[in-house]
């Protein structure tokens, strides 16, 4: 999925454990939050297109 944002923004969860909030010094509202432990299951085409 590196490289792919369409492929990223397919494959959202709201079940996570812990976060990484990333901010930038000189812009005080850009921010960047990433979870740490996700839990579920990604769609099968997303799968089938990882594994081929």
């Amino acid at each position: 999925m590196k490289g792919n944002r369409e492929m990223v923004y397919d494959c959202p969860s709201s079940s996570f454990d812990g976060i990484i909030v990333m901010m930038s010094p000189e812009d005080h509202f850009k921010s960047n939050m990433y979870g740490v432990s996700v839990t579920g299951r990604l769609p099968q085409g997303i799968m089938q297109e990882l594994y081929s």
